[in-house]
């Protein structure tokens, strides 16, 4: 039964198909007589070169997007990186501050040994080592 089936559609594809072309200014009509099977292979390789052109525009596409993603993402990570270092700063400048209060204080209450000890790192950490010795 399959194989009749198959026999029937071979034999209907090797059939010629007549395509006229008639144009409209009085110009002779043209006239092809085609297989099936020719304006299948057609049809067929038409939808592969199409297929396969959008996968080769696609693949740049994909390409320059990315490119222009990771573009944004470096200047968004600069951005960040600047606010760690800016934030970062401001907290190493309130501990010195804070360390050097607590040295005054301390200072005050005239305990020497603290006070050497809470200057002396406050001065390390300001990056003045030869102050903290």
């Amino acid at each position: 039964m399959v194989i009749r089936t198959l026999l029937r559609y071979l034999k209907n594809v090797t059939k010629p198909v007549s395509v006229f072309i008639i144009p409209h200014n009085g110009m002779s009509s043209l006239r092809f007589n085609l297989p099936i099977l020719f304006l299948l292979a057609l049809g067929a390789s038409w939808t592969g070169i199409t297929i396969w052109a959008g996968y080769v525009a696609g693949q740049h596409f994909d390409y320059y997007v990315t490119k222009a993603d990771n573009q944004v993402l470096r200047a968004k990570m600069a951005s960040i990186s600047t606010r760690v270092e800016e934030g970062m700063a401001y907290l190493e400048m309130t501990n010195i501050d804070r360390a050097m209060h607590y040295a005054g204080k301390a200072l005050q209450a005239r305990d020497a040994p603290e006070v050497r000890f809470v200057a002396g790192h406050a001065l390390y950490a300001a990056g003045d080592f030869a102050g903290a010795l």
